[in-house]
């Protein structure tokens, strides 16, 4: 088990919901803790409510689509503290609406999803993972201890508390996420032909 103490946790998504749960545990732990969100005005009052907890945290802007933002972010993290312990990828977006919408009256196919709209949830929840957790990976930097990349959590489950999720280690990221991906799909689609599926909502006081 990771010792949270003084260890450095960068959270993306990390200004609320399940990204800023984790966030204030981590700094009750006495944990160091690294926010990062697309808005600035989210950060703000999420790392105002750490800072009263008597917790260090500091915030980045970074758009985890972008691998320029991405790898500012990690350069940002090493230079304040000089290393990476856990990376919790948590950013995240939903745009709900119908995969199929049929016509109320003639039940024939009225309008459908589009491409665009599926790819921007898939480039922010899959692909932003992806890059967030890669980017100090390759490099074989010291900070990483050796060739590893720090721990990287994995709350899939719903229920999970902070101390419940999973630590991993990255091991055939670009395999694993495709299969899962298509049978995640398929199991979404039974469940609500029409929407392709809806993930389980997080209670968000931050709006």
């Amino acid at each position: 088990m990771m010792e949270i103490k003084d260890s450095v946790a960068v959270i993306t998504g990390g200004s609320r919901g399940i990204g800023f749960g984790l966030a204030k545990y981590w700094a009750e732990k006495g944990g160091k803790v690294v926010l990062a969100s697309s808005s600035e005005k989210n950060l703000l009052p999420a790392e105002a409510e750490i800072k009263s907890m008597g917790g260090e945290v500091s915030t980045i802007v970074c758009d985890v689509t972008k691998e320029e933002d991405c790898s500012r972010m990690a350069d940002f993290v090493i230079e304040r503290y000089g290393q990476i312990n856990l990376v919790a990828p948590f950013a995240g977006i939903i745009r709900d609406g119908l995969m199929i919408a049929p016509d109320k009256e003639t039940g024939k196919v009225a309008k459908k999803m589009s491409l665009e709209q599926f790819q921007c949830v898939i480039n922010t929840n899959l692909t932003g993972v992806f890059l967030t957790v890669r980017v100090r990976g390759a490099d074989g930097q010291s900070q990483l201890q050796g060739t590893h990349l720090p721990g990287f959590l994995n709350g899939l489950h719903g229920n999970s508390r902070p101390d419940q999720l999973l630590v991993h280690q990255g091991r055939h990221v670009r395999y694993a996420q495709s299969p899962y991906g298509r049978i995640f799909q398929a199991r979404a689609c039974r469940q609500d032909p029409l929407r392709g599926g809806r993930p389980g909502l997080c209670r968000n006081p931050h709006g």
